[in-house]
């Protein structure tokens, strides 16, 4: 969840950049919605200049605060839901729900240039990851029980092995595939995590595992 300006663009399309243009707002709340709508689904995103991906072994804010021009490739990203949640002229609050590797900042940004006069994050706040929700957290000082591994991988396909696959699968072995696209959590016959496999052609190759001895 975060918080949005319209009226005014920064340098890095957030509240720590220098102001670059300031505009009037004359912007309804349905057309923010639709403008937030729209930026829902599949696309190709240009990670900022302002960001930590690298160009050619550099880091992009490097260039950007030499004042070289320096452009990443469009990445893929999606975005499940971009709701408006309250607008007061000229900020917004909102809640998106996106695919990693987003920048929320330039997906308000984009809202902005949309409804024509520019925008800027001023705050974000992440509130889920995965299966994990922020209303589940403990405070360090009373962390309370370890949640089980297996929920890290609750989102993901799950394959349960045999215990003489599992005894080769918790030493790193290659498994027969799946049939599965994408990374898949490999399971014990108690239901217990070994790690995670993906299939690659005819095999399929352990990404990450934990071991026999948990």
């Amino acid at each position: 969840e975060g918080t949005g300006v319209l009226g005014m663009r920064t340098t890095t399309l957030d509240a720590e950049g220098e102001v670059t243009a300031t505009a009037t707002v004359e912007v309804s709340r349905e057309e923010l919605e639709r403008a937030c709508r729209a930026l829902e689904g599949e696309s190709l995103q240009r990670p900022p200049a302002y960001s930590a991906v690298k160009v050619g072994g550099r880091k992009l804010y490097e260039a950007a605060r030499r004042g070289e021009t320096l452009e990443a490739e469009p990445r893929p990203i999606r975005v499940d839901r971009f709701e408006v949640l309250a607008f007061a002229p000229p900020r917004f609050d909102f809640r998106v729900t996106c695919s990693g590797g987003t920048y929320v900042r330039v997906l308000v940004a984009d809202v902005g240039e949309a409804l024509g006069c520019g925008a800027h994050l001023a705050a974000l706040r992440r509130t889920a990851i995965g299966p994990f929700r922020v209303e589940d957290a403990r405070p360090p000082a009373d962390p309370g029980e370890p949640l089980p591994l297996e929920r890290a991988v609750a989102h993901l396909p799950a394959v349960r092995l045999e215990p003489e696959e599992a005894t080769a699968a918790a030493n790193g072995s290659i498994l027969a595939p799946a049939g599965i696209d994408g990374p898949y959590a490999v399971l014990g016959p108690d239901g217990r995590l070994i790690g995670i496999w993906r299939d690659v052609g005819a095999k399929a190759r352990p990404e990450m595992v934990l071991g026999p001895a948990r």
